[in-house]
């Protein structure tokens, strides 16, 4: 009873001694950042007498990167202010308009938090892309040309009319500055790069680049496939079968020489009967087409007469040999 007493006691004291401690928290900032700004806050802490007090600055915004939470500790002394000041962030170009919340929580020797709002003013982001078409309306869209091709270049954005500066690379490395909207010739054959600069006042700058290439003519290529039986006597083994046959038809205008290496194809059989070229073709010759023809034997044996009597045999082999056994077990009993 008598320890309840006390404990009671020292409680009321240490409330009224806590109740007693007055800490004023004075907040201030220039209330609004723009690019390039520290978003940033000072701020005064006074005792009305000396004191240990742990408390944490910070500023809280819903779509920016914040730096760690940290505590800190310092010793009040009766009456003299002590000041101080948080950055939290430097606005960038990433960082967009925003309402943000500044304070000072105290968590010891009491609960006490002071806060503000601070503003973000961001310029804000605007969509935009190239578009690399075959046709003036831009419904056809590619990036792959055929030499002599036009080609109509374009683009898409959330804003209206922004002011565009352009820059086109030539597969020799060679840039111009070119107008955009545009449309050109393709008369060099190799890979094109376009780069765009879009600006639009009240808005952040923005930029778009695309690659594009103009090869010398187009390759058609036709498959035609079929399966075909195959006698006893062409197999290689005494089963039969059937074999698959894939003709490859290359069409190019150019010398032989022009047919990439990656399209020749080896003969199944080596007896050169489906060579990729022909022997007497000359260097330089014109080719119109190329035919190559692969066999591959994919099916099962072809059933005979001669194999269901090889069945019919081990059958009846079989068969005595359960007679056999059969007689054997009895005899033994």
């Amino acid at each position: 009873m008598n320890k309840a007493i006390v404990f009671g006691f020292v409680f009321l004291v240490l409330a009224s001694f806590a109740s007693a401690l007055d800490i004023t928290i004075e907040l201030e900032s220039e209330g609004s950042f723009g690019l390039g700004e520290d978003v940033t806050f000072n701020y005064t802490l006074i005792a009305d007498e000396g004191t240990m007090i742990t408390f944490l600055p910070f500023i809280d915004c819903p779509s920016a990167p914040m730096p760690f939470m940290i505590e800190e500790t310092v010793m009040l002394e009766a009456g003299v202010p002590y000041e101080a000041s948080f950055n939290a962030l430097t606005v960038g170009a990433y960082v967009e308009t925003q309402m943000c919340e500044a304070y000072i929580q105290i968590f010891s020797p009491i609960d006490q938090i002071e806060t503000m709002d601070v503003e973000i003013t961001a310029e804000p982001i605007f969509s935009f892309s190239l578009l690399t078409c075959k046709d003036f309306s831009c419904i056809e869209k590619s990036k792959v040309f055929v030499q002599g091709d036009t080609a109509y270049f374009d683009y898409s954005s959330s804003v209206a009319n922004p002011s565009i500066t352009a820059t086109l690379t030539s597969p020799d490395s060679s840039q111009q500055q070119v107008s955009f909207p545009m449309s050109m010739g393709l008369t060099e054959i190799g890979t094109y790069t376009l780069t765009v600069a879009a600006t639009k006042e009240g808005y952040k700058d923005n930029s778009a680049s695309v690659m594009f290439g103009v090869i010398e003519k187009e390759v058609e290529i036709e498959e035609e496939f079929s399966t075909v039986p195959v006698e006893d006597s062409t197999s290689n083994d005494s089963s039969g079968g059937t074999f698959y046959t894939e003709t490859v038809v290359i069409q190019n205008d150019g010398p032989v020489g022009d047919i990439p290496s990656d399209n020749v194809l080896s003969p199944v059989q080596d007896d050169g009967s489906f060579d990729t070229m022909d022997s007497g073709a000359e260097a330089g010759k014109e080719v119109a087409q190329k035919e190559v023809v692969i066999e591959t034997r994919v099916a099962g044996p072809v059933e005979d007469g001669n194999y269901m009597g090889k069945i019919a045999i081990i059958a009846g082999i079989f068969f005595v040999l359960v007679v056999y056994l059969f007689y054997r077990i009895k005899k033994s009993r």
